[in-house]
């Protein structure tokens, strides 16, 4: 997998690098780069390429940018999406049978408590499993979790059930301690899962990462 920038032609393989730093000196450069992420991972135009085996990956569907670990949310639609669709293909197929019974004893309900009514009243006799699911909260439940646990849970997620390949996080560093950080980098190691750290600043290098340092001159060093 090959990530690149190419306002300053910045290419990182990320094949062999379980979590890369970039460490962006200047301002004008840094909210350049984040822009066209962003922009890039919501569908829109940008100068973020992302190439697999050769092949060019849709930069929308491959990548998610985490800004705050501390926002995040597992209602994330793209999760909630995919986890309706896995519940209903489970519903429609292994509990058919169960599926049809519930639907049947849904209506029947309603309808006696229609005939209850003192008036003509009518409903929408089509049950929608996914309304249900909503209606019921249905949904990922991880309690008790610190910071680091709830970052990683919510990467892996993305990654197993959403298919992302690439995640995008903002000042990491910030957030957790070296030991967490540790943690977090020989968890994502063990899953394979890449990860890119857009910092501003130095830090201490993690022996598990690989650190790309753009000066305020655009020169590209790494170590």
């Amino acid at each position: 997998m090959i990530f690149k920038y190419e306002k300053i032609d910045l290419e990182i393989n990320l094949v062999n690098n379980s979590v890369v730093t970039i460490q962006i000196e200047s301002p004008i450069l840094w909210r350049d780069f984040v822009y066209n992420l962003v922009n890039e991972v919501n569908g829109r135009e940008g100068n973020i390429l992302l190439h697999n085996n050769g092949k060019s990956a849709n930069v929308s569907k491959s990548i998610e940018y985490i800004d705050n670990p501390l926002t995040i949310d597992y209602s994330n639609k793209k999760l909630i999406t995919k986890l309706y669709q896995e519940a209903e293909e489970i519903a429609n197929a292994e509990m058919i049978e169960k599926t049809g019974i519930l639907h049947t004893c849904i209506i029947n309900y309603f309808e006696q408590i229609a005939e209850r009514l003192p008036y003509s009243v009518g409903f929408d006799d089509s049950l929608s499993l996914s309304g249900l699911l909503k209606y019921l909260n249905f949904s990922f439940s991880y309690d008790d979790q610190d910071l680091a646990e709830r970052l990683i849970t919510y990467i892996h997620l993305l990654h197993v059930v959403c298919g992302i390949q690439v995640f995008v996080t903002m000042h990491m560093k910030e957030y957790f301690t070296e030991n967490e950080y540790d943690n977090i980098l020989k968890t994502l190691a063990y899953e394979e899962i890449s990860v890119i750290n857009i910092e501003t600043r130095g830090f201490q290098r993690n022996p598990l990462e690989k650190v790309v340092a753009v000066d305020a001159d655009q020169c590209i060093i790494e170590y």
